[in-house]
């Protein structure tokens, strides 16, 4: 508890999480594994902004997308996925522009989320996205999030 409190008064909160196996060299036991992970804190909306990681958000986007296709038409998925998109970038433009002000000639964006609206339009450009058969399409974006080609 004193580790935890220590570590939000310098800006990180823990997260304990903990994991019950059974060890594989002693039949029958069962071991619980706790493992503690400590995430810096922020009440400054542009810190986060300037510590999103694009390929990160890309990724996420497209493992939700494949989750999506499960339950959902393909159509329903690219949507959801364009409209994140759109939400993210409205975000950006009401917290971090003048106070989201009037509709500017150019899109403002920070340095390290330039690219986002690009691998996205590339998730959504993308042939196995595109309207094909459902197992197609699993098949050929699991092989491509996993790097085989």
């Amino acid at each position: 508890c004193g580790v935890a409190h220590d570590l939000l008064w310098y800006g990180h909160h823990s997260y304990p999480s903990r994991i019950r196996y059974t060890h594989c060299s002693h039949p029958g036991e069962r071991r619980i594994r706790v493992v503690t992970t400590a995430l810096p804190t922020t009440s400054n909306l542009s810190e986060v902004f300037a510590s999103a990681d694009q390929v990160a958000i890309a990724t996420l986007l497209a493992n939700k997308a494949v989750e999506r296709c499960i339950t959902h038409k393909l159509e329903d998925s690219r949507d959801a996925l364009f409209n994140k998109m759109v939400e993210i970038l409205q975000a950006y433009k009401a917290s971090m522009t003048a106070a989201g002000a009037g509709a500017s000639a150019q899109l403002a964006i920070s340095e390290n989320l330039k690219m986002l609206p690009v691998l996205v339009l590339g998730l959504l450009k993308n042939v196995s996205t595109k309207s094909c058969i459902f197992d197609q399409y699993l098949t050929c974006l699991i092989f491509a999030m996993a790097g085989w080609h």
